[in-house]
């Protein structure tokens, strides 16, 4: 079209020039933008007969002395959709804006939903008219909003209900945004059979790659207010719209108070800005569409995509309780994600035990505990399993473990790590996965799953996964503190299963209580009881104290449960779980937590750095859970030698995936004394 006009008016290069100078972009460009352009050109002369309804209203515009201006979109008519009404009203407001000096803009609604863009009925009558028409009038119907946005003004927009397609990027042309619990912001394209508008498919890149970008839409995905604040879409979370709004305000009349000129300054050097091209390409795509009468606005159901699969989740939690400020560069939430163990098929009863003299159940209360097929099974493949599991069960793409770190004291090479044995489970060219094994006693699973926290906070869109893995190898007639198990531990940013909070207290110090000399002529590790009890009650005491000193946290007061490693058996548990109820007067409600959390390791005996997450897991998996009883939860973990740390965590029930510890302990084969005989020779001479 416009090279026949080009040809038709040469001769003319006046008319030339002007066409060239006024009707084509100054930037190369496309056909589709080209449409738009010719369009609005054309219809330049037609915009003020455009007919309005001028018997509703659309747009509240107050003012107050401070500089702070209230725009309230309120058509309940059509319900806040993309109306030529709502363009004109917001042009009418501009100069009001710019004659009173107002210093910040809040963008607000009056319904119970933002904006839920085009309005499907519209979209059906513009069927019949030429692709030029609709392109003009698609554009025009969010041009007030970008105009508003380009004032160099800051725009504050306070998110409510139902932010659905067009109203996605009049959300995003603000500059701060607040939302309320009730908030539902759906792309929505897919369902639609549309495309971007208002310059969305550039907004969004502000925030996402083109890859989750494609992932929401064909997901048709719908973000909550917890996934905003994740993908930090908004800066606030408040439970209700009316305490968004006061929150806005509030912000709006700090910014007033600033310098004026300063802001605009800044908005304009940092803002994006307006780009004309990229929306009339956008305006034209949707004109082809509707005017060929290709399906837009057929689908009646904007229900996203359900996987029937586990995936990883990228989603953050923001508590719904209360105002929630966007978490600083790596103060994301983290935690984990998934968890998987392993434990060898084959236990010995406590009751087989105690009838060849070892006092198993009686004295330290084991109803069992892990046997272990020495020629086939040690630490390493144990962590294999485990590691596996979780793989296969939580990670839909190995490439995005950026970090493997294992926590064991039972390695069989002296050199090598079971972590590089590990990476035989990943894609031969995935080779970027940082981290190696971890030894320090019964702790090297902690300091693991600290430092892929870390390496998490500031690592967003990868994980990392943790595995605590060990033999407890003992003496035959020590069985009763044998076990052996391996957990592996999905770690991540986003929305966890078990979120750990930042807020942690540690202690660390050389003892000499728990040993295993190398050239020992004992399979038992050599441990002073008393001694290593003490040690273990000392950091214990010292981490709730200084918990509760240096970040306020109060154990006693907000810990739903109390879960702790468990050192070589039952009875030392219970002789823990004393100490908490009469030292430190541990809510009685603990008491039935600690019997659920010890059930798997009345099973499996001592199991080492794997003890504390075993733990964790039965008490999680336990029938006599009640999720509404257990949510904020401590978690202790200690290694003989010794060191110590509390961590403060969050259970998210409803991100929780099947816990298959009890059916795997049930599934067991109970062995022979004589068998556990031979295993302890065989692994005696192997060790020689």
């Amino acid at each position: 079209h416009v090279e026949n006009m080009l040809r038709r008016w040469e001769p003319r290069s006046s008319a030339t020039r002007f066409i060239k100078s006024h009707l084509l972009p100054r930037e190369p460009t496309n056909a589709h933008a080209m449409g738009t352009v010719m369009s609005s050109w054309m219809n330049r002369d037609n915009k003020q007969d455009t007919e309005l309804d001028n018997h509703h209203k659309v747009l509240d515009v107050s003012i107050n002395d401070d500089g702070v201006a209230i725009l309230t979109m309120c058509d309940d008519l059509y319900q806040n959709t993309m109306t030529v009404e709502m363009t004109s009203s917001i042009r009418s407001a501009i100069p009001v804006l710019q004659q009173n000096e107002a210093r910040v803009i809040v963008l607000c609604s009056s319904l119970s939903h933002f904006h839920v863009g085009l309005n499907p009925n519209v979209a059906r009558k513009w069927k019949d008219r030429s692709p030029f028409d609709i392109a003009t009038d698609m554009k025009e119907s969010y041009m007030g909003f970008v105009e508003l946005a380009s004032l160099g003004i800051p725009l504050i927009g306070v998110l409510n209900g139902k932010v659905y397609g067009g109203g996605l990027p009049i959300a995003l042309w603000c500059d701060y945004r607040i939302c309320s619990m009730d908030v539902d912001v759906h792309f929505g394209n897919l369902s639609r059979g549309m495309s971007p508008a208002g310059q969305l498919s550039r907004l969004l890149r502000e925030y996402l790659s083109p890859q989750d970008i494609m992932e929401t839409y064909l997901e048709n995905s719908h973000w909550d207010a917890d996934d905003l604040m994740r993908l930090r879409l908004v800066s606030q979370v408040a439970p209700t719209k009316e305490e968004a709004l006061s929150e806005a305000k509030r912000l709006a009349s700090f910014i007033g108070g600033h310098a004026a000129q300063a802001v605009r300054d800044t908005l304009h050097l940092v803002k994006i800005s307006y780009a004309a091209q990229v929306a009339d390409e956008e305006a034209w795509l949707i004109a082809k569409k509707i005017s060929e009468g290709i399906e837009t606005f057929r689908s009646t159901s904007h229900e996203a995509y359900s996987s029937g699969l586990q995936k990883i989740s990228i989603s953050s939690n923001s508590p719904a309780h209360r105002l929630h400020q966007l978490p600083g560069a790596g103060e994301m939430p983290v935690g984990i994600m998934a968890m998987e163990v392993y434990t060898p098929a084959y236990a010995i009863s406590g009751g087989t035990l105690e009838s060849h003299d070892i006092p198993a159940k009686k004295k330290h209360g084991q109803d069992a505990v892990a046997v272990w097929d020495w020629q086939q099974e040690d630490s390493i493949s144990m962590a294999l399993n485990a590691v596996s599991l979780l793989l296969e069960r939580h990670v839909d793409d190995p490439y995005l473990i950026g970090r493997l770190e294992v926590g064991t004291e039972s390695n069989v090479d002296m050199a090598k790590s079971i972590k590089s044995h590990l990476m035989d489970l990943f894609p031969k060219d995935h080779y970027n996965v940082e981290g190696v094994d971890n030894t320090n006693a019964c702790y090297g699973g902690t300091a693991a799953l600290l430092n892929t926290l870390a390496w998490c906070k500031v690592t967003p869109g990868r994980y990392g996964i943790v595995v605590a893995t060990d033999t407890a190898d003992m003496d035959l007639m020590d069985s009763a503190w044998r076990g052996a198990s391996a957990v592996a531990i999905l770690v991540g940013s986003g929305k966890p299963w078990i979120e750990i909070h930042p807020e942690r207290m540690s202690c660390f110090k050389n003892t000499h209580d728990f040993l295993k000399p190398r050239y020992s002529d004992q399979l038992s590790p050599v441990m002073k009881t008393k001694a290593s009890v003490e040690y273990y009650l000392h950091g214990l005491d010292y981490t709730l104290e200084k918990l509760k000193e240096e970040h306020r946290v109060d154990a006693v007061e907000e810990f739903d449960a109390f879960v702790f490693h468990g050192g070589a058996c039952v009875t030392f548990m219970k002789l823990v779980e004393r100490h908490l109820l009469h030292r430190w007067k541990a809510p009685t409600g603990w008491k039935a937590n600690f019997e659920m959390a010890r059930q798997a390791a009345s099973q499996t005996g001592g199991l080492y750095t794997a003890s504390m997450y075993v733990n964790l897991l039965s008490l999680l998996s336990s029938p006599n859970n009640s999720r509404e009883d257990v949510k904020h939860i401590g978690l202790f973990s200690y290694g003989s030698g010794s060191s110590a740390t509390l961590l403060h965590a969050t259970i998210h029930h409803d991100r929780a995936h099947r816990i298959e510890l009890p059916m795997i302990l049930e599934a067991r084969e109970l062995v022979s004394f004589d068998t556990l005989s031979r295993v302890v020779v065989g692994i005696e001479k192997e060790e020689e």
